[in-house]
């Protein structure tokens, strides 16, 4: 057999298992390298899903962090807030209360004359006692008024100040008593009285609000 002849039997011989192997070997190879790729991208993907899920977890962190600094702050502003609601509460209470009998004290001064000079004594005494008297009232009204009124609730201070009209009106008539029937001591007392009732129920209907349940 010629030299040629070798060459062709020998190549004839490694095309047919190089095709065997094709056939019984390449599925496998295919399903190696198909498994190495799916292998290699799961990998990525795991890496990107871990690197994504730290970046995550820190801005949650942060985000978490961020939320309890802002929670913080509305729990001490809230505290705050219901501390001064209670002290504006007690001092709004304190003041309805106070500026009543504060009032109900300068009403019975400008009522009670029975201490001072006897009919025997002098006119002008008299007259200059009760005077006096009822200037200090009025001036005890309005002191009362200016300590209390920040904390008045508005249909109060109205009152209060009809209250203090009728004070005002009861000096100005023991000083330069008017002729007319219509403006006399009597009828300025009867309206200051009346004032005072109508400033009793409101303060008892606000001192009712304020009450606990």
């Amino acid at each position: 057999m010629s030299v040629i002849g070798v060459v062709i039997a020998s190549t004839s011989v490694f095309a047919f298992f190089a095709g065997i192997a094709r056939i019984f070997l390449w599925p496998i190879l295919q399903t190696y390298l198909q498994a190495r790729i799916t292998a290699g991208v799961d990998e990525a993907v795991r890496k990107r899903l871990a690197a994504f899920q730290l970046d995550l977890d820190k801005e949650l962190e942060a985000h978490r962090n961020e939320l309890g600094v802002a929670a913080e702050h509305i729990r001490a502003s809230l505290a705050r807030g219901t501390s001064d609601y209670a002290i504006y509460a007690q001092r709004r209470h304190d003041a309805v209360s106070n500026l009543y009998a504060d009032f109900l004290r300068a009403e019975a001064t400008t009522k009670n004359f029975r201490d001072l000079a006897t009919e025997s004594d002098p006119p002008d005494s008299r007259k200059e006692d009760m005077v006096a008297r009822v200037i200090r009232a009025r001036n005890e009204a309005y002191e009362a008024y200016y300590r209390n009124t920040l904390y008045l609730p508005d249909t109060l201070d109205q009152t209060a100040t009809a209250v203090l009209d009728e004070f005002h009106k009861l000096l100005v008539e023991y000083v330069a008593p008017n002729d007319s029937p219509n403006v006399s001591r009597g009828r300025i007392s009867t309206q200051l009285r009346f004032e005072m009732l109508n400033l009793q129920r409101l303060s008892r209907e606000e001192l009712a609000r304020a009450r606990p349940v």
